[in-house]
């Protein structure tokens, strides 16, 4: 990550916690502001750290107890900026006022205005100084340097990745134009009503299987509106059907009819009258956010198992 981008992030960053600093002065947050919160390799991490980490997370109160969550995400902080000292990672005084002139640039503001700005939102400009400082130390050298490193998207993984997550581009799910006969029992048919129409629907089948046209046999025998229509019922996609009827036409290919399909109603005699495949974006015209959603992922799983390292081999207590 370059020193300019890693600026820009920064600066979007730091928008948002101006936005929220002066909402939250005078707010009283829980416990002293020195107390000990956790102890990380000898060094201290108070509920004034805490505090300043509620800004820059963007938190809006935090006058209940300490967020466990938000606590370790502090203790990673304090790691990362560990590790970096070690490493000897220096950010120059000339870089943070190189940040800090990127800043009045991207808000436009006048000549001394900047300070106002800072203080009006609950920062000093010392504050916002070491702020820009560690945080360049973050962005722009010790994470990059570890999670950025090594990680290449390859054709093949973005191809490989389109191919095992296909749905995922769907432009027009399949679709199916259906045709149906529909016989109808009464409300409390009797054994002989059921018989009956077990028999005739069987017929109508037999007839449509021996060439008789769809349309005339809906028209002499469904009592469906859908009759007037050739027994067209209509388009429909997956799972807009009643599940026996899904199934049933779900082994049929174009122009075939299905066996009798019960439902509480009667019986169905189904024809599906074409297929509609799905559309699918083309590789060419998701590959690049592919690409970019493969990265992130790479780089979200280097992070982690490179903080998950950073806590084993560190000495931490959370009071």
């Amino acid at each position: 990550m370059s020193l300019c981008m890693a600026m820009r992030l920064l600066h979007a960053c730091f928008l948002c916690i101006t936005m929220f600093a002066g909402s939250i002065a005078g707010v009283c947050f829980a416990g002293d502001e020195g107390t000990i919160l956790a102890v990380v390799n000898g060094e201290q991490i108070t509920d004034a750290d805490y505090r300043r980490f509620l800004l820059k997370a963007d938190i809006s109160r935090s006058d209940a107890p300490v967020n466990d969550n938000l606590l370790k995400k502090l203790v990673e902080e304090r790691l990362i900026l560990q590790e970096a000292k070690k490493r000897g990672v220096i950010v120059t005084d000339r870089e943070v006022e190189e940040g800090i002139r990127e800043f009045i640039a991207l808000h436009k503001l006048p000549a001394g205005e900047f300070e106002k700005t800072i203080t009006s939102r609950g920062m000093t400009v010392g504050e916002y100084k070491k702020w820009l400082k560690e945080n360049i130390m973050v962005l722009a050298r010790i994470v990059s340097a570890e999670v950025d490193r090594g990680i290449i998207i390859k054709a093949k993984d973005v191809e490989d990745y389109y191919s095992q997550n296909r749905q995922l581009f769907m432009k027009e799910p399949e679709k199916i134009t259906v045709g149906a006969i529909v016989m109808l029992l009464s409300e409390n048919p009797s054994p002989e009503e059921i018989t009956g129409l077990k028999m005739r629907s069987l017929r109508v089948v037999s007839d449509l299987r021996r060439g008789e046209l769809f349309g005339k046999m809906a028209l002499l025998h469904s009592e469906d509106a859908s009759r007037e229509r050739e027994g067209i019922l209509g388009d429909f996609k997956k799972g807009e059907l009643v599940p026996g009827l899904e199934v049933a036409l779900a082994s049929l290919k174009e122009g075939e009819v299905s066996d009798p399909v019960w439902v509480k109603e009667g019986v169905y005699i189904l024809k599906l009258v074409k297929r509609t495949a799905a559309v699918f974006l083309p590789l060419s015209e998701v590959s690049s956010t592919l690409e970019a959603r493969l990265l992130n992922e790479r780089k979200e799983k280097k992070y982690n198992e490179w903080i998950r390292s950073l806590w084993e081999r560190s000495s931490i207590s959370i009071q």
